[in-house]
């Protein structure tokens, strides 16, 4: 190999690992991985699937739920005839974390409303979170074993009675209460937490 080819090779792995140089200005532009191009578009489009499920919640008519459907249906229409070839397992996995968002968000408010319509009882499950103390006293975040996967009951946990830690397993007395349909509700749909509890029994596995 010639000096010269070889010179450049070496300028060409230069561009290759800190990036391309601009011309005018003479300062190096690095270069962004595909990889987080495509993990920013699927995060992205589950948020989109998580916000479309909140809007059809909040709205509460089928019609508005059919059309989130139909939107997740032709976004993976396009992925199956987007051109360039390249792009269509990007947008297939996009269409992917849209729909299950998109489901997971469903599932949770109308798992809320039958999960209330049970009446008191007694409940157990995991604490999945610390305890958030606040101005109206200290709330506890269950996983409740009767409730779907990623559906969150925030538990207003009684004063005088030690709040349990992180993992702890916990027995709860109380009627669940699912989360108002309404803008202010917002934030907590976006975390999962579309139960409340106010216990009057409260007990701590262990």
């Amino acid at each position: 190999m010639s000096a010269r080819s070889s010179g450049w090779a070496t300028i060409a792995d230069l561009r290759a690992r800190f990036g391309r140089r601009d011309a005018r200005r003479g300062s190096a532009r690095p270069s962004i991985s595909p990889l987080l191009w495509v993990a920013a578009a699927v995060w992205v489009s589950s948020r989109a699937g998580t916000e479309a499920a909140l809007r059809c919640w909040i709205d509460g008519r089928p019609a508005v739920t059919a059309a989130a459907w139909v939107a997740a249906a032709l976004l993976g229409a396009v992925a199956v005839f987007a051109r360039p070839r390249a792009l269509r397992p990007v947008l297939l996995v996009c269409t992917i974390a849209f729909s299950v968002a998109l489901g997971q968000g469903l599932v949770a408010g109308t798992s809320a409303v039958q999960l209330e319509a049970l009446g008191p009882r007694e409940w157990t499950g995991t604490v999945c979170a610390d305890p958030r103390t606040g101005p109206f006293g200290t709330t506890v975040a269950v996983l409740l074993d009767s409730a779907p996967v990623g559906v969150t009951t925030t538990v207003a946990w009684p004063e005088g009675t030690a709040p349990p830690d992180y993992g702890a397993r916990v027995h709860i007395d109380a009627r669940l209460r699912a989360l108002p349909r309404q803008e202010a509700s917002a934030d907590a749909f976006r975390r999962g937490e579309t139960l409340r509890a106010s216990p009057w029994r409260v007990a701590v596995e262990g």
